[in-house]
């Protein structure tokens, strides 16, 4: 043994476990490196085949070094002390494989051996590694993303008619500019107008709907692209309500929002006139409307200079009894729309298109050169009582206007344009729209001039009908959230927009084709790599012992067939006379017996047939079962 090195002894166990530590690196690398990779079926073999294989071959070269140090350790359990003859034969088989491993286990009469029991562990627990490998590699289906389809990007828009009816005559009279005509004919797009109607009736995610985009696959990918739109805002105004109630020939309450450049009356007349008998029952009114496009007429979007439309509203909750005066709930709102600059993520899942993202750059401002009035010199003393504001005027806006610009650096002439046609159009559809005139004494040409209100929602209880005023009223009466129904109706204008941009600009997306993937369960791996490290332990503990002082005395014989007939003249004597296996056993059973011990004074050598070398340390001992 001392001429024996231990890179020769232990040199087949060694390269056994190299072998399967590296069959176990490559297969940790091919998981690696197809995780998340499309599916591949080769001209002979599959993921799963590969796995399988070095799985196998892994745990085959394991147990080949696990098998020979469970060898070695019945060499070392009859070296300290005298141990049961069928001991031996117990540490061979489960050498062998996991049968032997558990008989060994569950045998109580087997004492000590600590080591010969975490080897058969080792050899039963590698059973499962060939069904844990199958669990590895799993597949699913991904969106493979390649640059395809493309959805309708707003840079600036120009759609809708303005047709300035005016002669060569142009002055000025009260502060007011004036032309040979009152009015200012415009035709809104038939488009803006279309999706304008429609969000009134729709939820936004139909509106989402109908945005216009390619998709040449089932699933598109439209991520943050950025683009002219139209947004809302709403505040809540109940805070400012006020109820007022006078008495004259009858009785008035009134519910009103006291502001600096208007009141708005919402009138709830409560009048019985005694005609006869009869008593008449008035109408309810249940809903009053202010519109302006004039930011200055506004109550809290005062601060937005490219205002479209604001509309503040008075409104009796709908889940109140609208006929138990005063005892019922009331509140007021104003939701603005204005132009401005959006990031938007849109995703197309069977051709149906989903909104992703969608976010307001408020870095996006007016430019101050812009929306200005084009007129020559002789004209520049007017210039300064036109208004700046973006509303359609029967007089002022028959005059040519710059674009309307909203960018990011006002220093730079760069941004996102509409056109002046763009800008009067949607004003003049807008007024249309959400405003109607009840002013008794005649109804002044500029819609922004009209006096509040300019709608109402009634109910008249006798006659059981209902009575409104403009056509948009009743959208405001039911709906439940008027932030999200006004959001609608952004979201449906922005699509116009969008699709009417006169560059007829796109923005490319992804389109997503559903590809197969591997998918690794990596949690299923660790189970291995326990493996590879307590065959380590195993090895490693095995090898020192033979290399301590205490241990160099037994020889290295791993599993040798031939070392064990070496020690047949030292059992003969136990084991004459059997015939069978069992017998063989039953003797095996009784005996107890120790085969090498060491003396300090001599060089190891085994035992003989006679009596121990030094006469203490015996060879064989009787011991009934």
């Amino acid at each position: 043994m001392a001429a024996q090195t231990i890179t020769h002894v232990w040199a087949l166990e060694f390269w056994s476990l190299a072998a399967s530590l590296a069959q176990f690196a490559i297969m940790f690398a091919l998981m690696m490196f197809f995780d998340g990779k499309q599916t591949f079926d080769g001209l002979f073999v599959a993921m799963n085949t590969i796995t399988s294989i070095l799985s196998t071959g892994s745990r085959a070269s394991l147990l080949t070094t696990v098998s020979s140090c469970i060898s070695q350790r019945s060499w070392a359990a009859f070296s300290a002390k005298p141990r049961r003859l069928y001991d031996f034969e117990m540490i061979s088989e489960s050498s062998r494989g996991p049968l032997g491993g558990v008989q060994l286990l569950v045998d109580s009469r087997f004492k000590g051996g600590a080591l010969v029991r975490f080897g058969a562990i080792i050899t039963l627990l590698s059973i499962a590694t060939g069904p844990f490998a199958q669990q590895l590699v799993r597949v699913r289906q991904i969106d493979f993303l390649e640059e395809g389809g493309s959805i309708t990007q707003g840079l600036s828009y120009s759609k809708g008619i303005v047709k300035p009816h005016f002669g060569a005559h142009y002055g000025q009279k009260d502060s007011m500019i004036i032309m040979n005509v009152r009015v200012v004919m415009c035709k809104p797009d038939f488009s803006m107008k279309a999706s304008l109607m429609f969000a009134l009736s729709a939820e936004k995610s139909d509106v989402i709907r109908q945005a216009t985009f390619e998709c040449p696959g089932t699933s598109c990918l439209f991520q943050n692209f950025r683009s002219l739109a139209i947004c809302s805002r709403c505040y809540d105004i109940s805070s400012m309500l006020v109820v007022n109630q006078y008495m004259t020939n009858f009785t008035d309450n009134n519910i009103l929002l006291p502001n600096i450049v208007f009141q708005m009356d919402f009138i709830w007349k409560s009048k019985m006139y005694l005609q006869m008998t009869l008593i008449l029952e008035p109408d309810r009114l249940v809903l009053s409307l202010y519109g302006t496009s004039n930011p200055d007429k506004s109550i809290k979007a005062r601060e937005i200079d490219t205002l479209i439309w604001s509309q503040s509203v008075i409104k009796v909750d709908n889940s109140t009894n609208i006929w138990q005066w005063p005892n019922m709930s009331v509140y007021a709102m104003e939701c603005a729309l204005f132009y401005c600059i959006k990031d938007y993520s849109f995703r197309v899942v069977n051709s149906s298109m989903e909104l992703e993202l969608e976010s307001e750059r408020k870095e996006y401002r007016r430019h101050p050169d812009s929306w200005k009035l084009l007129l020559g010199n002789s004209e520049s003393e007017i210039i300064a009582n036109a208004s700046i504001n973006l509303a359609l005027h029967p007089n002022q806006s028959a005059f040519e206007r710059s674009d309307l610009q909203l960018s990011s650096d006002l220093n730079k002439s760069e941004g996102f344009n509409i056109s002046q046609s763009g800008v009067k159009t949607i004003s003049s559809l807008v007024q249309t729209l959400f405003s109607s005139c009840f002013n008794k004494k005649g109804c002044p040409a500029a819609v922004d001039d009209w006096r509040p209100p300019t709608g109402y929602y009634s109910h008249s209880r006798m006659r059981n009908v209902m009575d409104y005023n403009p056509d948009i009223a009743p959208f405001t009466w039911f709906s439940e959230n008027l932030t999200a129904r006004f959001d609608g109706i952004a979201a449906s204008m922005s699509n116009s927009l969008r699709s009417g941009d006169d560059l007829n600009s796109r923005f490319v997306g992804k389109v997503a084709n559903p590809i197969t993937v591997y998918k690794i369960n990596w949690p299923w791996i660790s189970y291995q790599l326990f493996l590879q490290v307590a065959a380590m332990i195993f090895f490693a503990i095995t090898v020192g012992v033979n290399r301590q002082p205490g241990g160099s005395h037994i020889p290295v014989w791993k599993s040798s067939q031939l070392a064990v007939m070496s020690q047949g003249p030292l059992v003969s004597d136990v084991l004459k006379g059997a015939k069978t296996l069992e017998e063989l056993e039953t003797a095996a059973k009784k005996t107890s017996i120790m085969l090498f011990a060491k003396d300090e004074d001599q060089p190891l050598m085994p035992l003989g047939a006679g009596e121990a070398a030094d006469g203490t340390s015996l060879r064989r001992n009787s011991a009934s079962d």
